[in-house]
């Protein structure tokens, strides 16, 4: 009976211990898939991008109606909350040329093209998707407030609300600018950007209205890393000298 007793005992151990060992496994299943959903959930770092791939400060930036808008003109939108690690620098897109327009009976719509359009993407942080923005063209110059990017890969997407400036009339305006493209070591490959009039605009500036906007793209293919310029050197006055906010 004794002998009996261990068998029985070591095996009511076995099967006891295989249920722990099983009870872990399940626990450990159960932590690594919460793991990955949240992974999948906290994409930016410290921030959260939405079902549409943008963060909160996107959406709250541009609405539904005027994205799809500016997608149906011809303007790529990479989403989602890993793009690529560091694309600051200097770059200009060069020759500028108009692919779409809501601007009526638009003289600057397709194919017509602009001054140079530079741009110096800095303070780049993908912890919290943001990035510091500023543009020239022509007479025209803007500082970034509020810049937020997005993506996937080497592919991104930045918003970027702009208090601008225009020499020639000495005035103040607002409107947004989004750049998408896809990063690489000689420069932006298949760079677009579309600006749109929030507040300021008007033909008594020499701008676009409220609410009007452009999608336009580097027609080479390749946004190449420049030098900023200065205003002496901004490209104003010949065929191709005007900015894309008139």
């Amino acid at each position: 009976m004794k002998k009996v007793f261990l068998k029985n005992s070591k095996s009511a151990f076995l099967l006891s211990a295989k249920v722990v060992v099983m009870a872990i496994a399940i626990s450990l299943v159960a932590t690594s898939c919460k793991k990955d959903k949240d992974d999948d959930k906290q994409t930016g770092g410290d921030v959260i991008v939405d079902d549409n791939g943008l963060t909160p400060d996107i959406n709250k930036l541009i609405s539904p109606e005027i994205l799809a808008e500016i997608e149906g003109m011809g303007m790529p939108i990479y989403t989602g909350g890993n793009p690529p690690k560091d694309i600051t620098g200097v770059y200009v897109s060069s020759p500028d040329i108009c692919v779409a327009t809501n601007v009526p009976n638009d003289y600057f719509g397709p194919g017509h093209q602009f001054a140079d359009f530079y741009f110096n993407l800095s303070e780049q942080n993908n912890s919290q998707l943001t990035i510091v923005v500023a543009t020239a063209q022509a007479a025209h110059t803007g500082d970034g407030t509020g810049a937020y990017i997005v993506g996937e890969g080497d592919k991104f997407t930045i918003f970027c609300p702009l208090n601008s400036h225009t020499a020639a009339y000495d005035h103040d305006y607002k409107n947004v600018v989004i750049f998408s493209g896809i990063f690489t070591a000689d420069g932006i490959q298949d760079f677009y950007h579309s600006t749109f009039m929030l507040e300021g605009g008007g033909l008594e500036w020499g701008l676009i209205e409220d609410g009007q906007g452009r999608v336009i793209y580097d027609s080479d293919g390749m946004s190449e890393h420049a030098t900023w310029p200065n205003k002496k050197s901004a490209p104003i006055g010949t065929t191709a000298g005007e900015s894309v906010m008139k």
